[in-house]
């Protein structure tokens, strides 16, 4: 009987062990893409609620990826709380940029994924480019900003008047 009792007892410990180590991996995890958000955005992770205020161009800062956005200007047909609209603007490409079109969708937090960001940019009705939306800025009634999920790193879109 004793035999029998240390194997489970050993097991029980065991399965037990890896949910603190999960805890700790996603707290440190989470510490360091509030600060990546605030290293290339400036801004600290908020929650999204709303995407009043989003139709306006938009300017990627800092380094570019291939096949990421550069420039964005966005004109939604609805922005509250949710997005969708159409889109004009440039990505990178391996050696300069391209124009591209189509139309976008933006979901506000969602307990199971975040807030979203999408692109439709071939016009099939299907989103083929997905950014996790990690903040996002306002003034004046306006979004000022949209910190994204990018390969690399995260990537501000800030709104630009020109």
């Amino acid at each position: 009987m004793k035999l029998l009792l240390v194997p489970l007892a050993l097991s029980a410990a065991c399965a037990t062990e890896p949910d603190a180590v999960d805890a700790v991996e996603q707290d440190s995890t989470a510490q360091e893409l509030d600060q990546q958000v605030l290293q290339y955005c400036g801004m600290t992770r908020d929650g999204v609620t709303t995407y009043r205020g989003l139709s306006g161009t938009y300017v990627r800062l800092g380094l570019t990826v291939v096949d990421e956005p550069l420039r964005l200007t966005l004109v939604a047909a609805h922005d509250d709380p949710d997005a969708k609209g159409m889109f004009t603007g440039t990505y990178a490409t391996a050696t300069s940029s391209a124009a591209y079109a189509g139309t976008f969708g933006a979901i506000p937090d969602n307990p199971a994924i975040g807030a979203a960001f999408m692109l439709d940019t071939n016009a099939d009705r299907e989103y083929d480019k997905l950014y996790f939306v990690l903040a996002i800025r306002r003034s004046f009634g306006l979004v000022r900003g949209l910190c994204l999920e990018g390969a690399n790193h995260p990537f501000l879109l800030a709104r630009s008047y020109y």
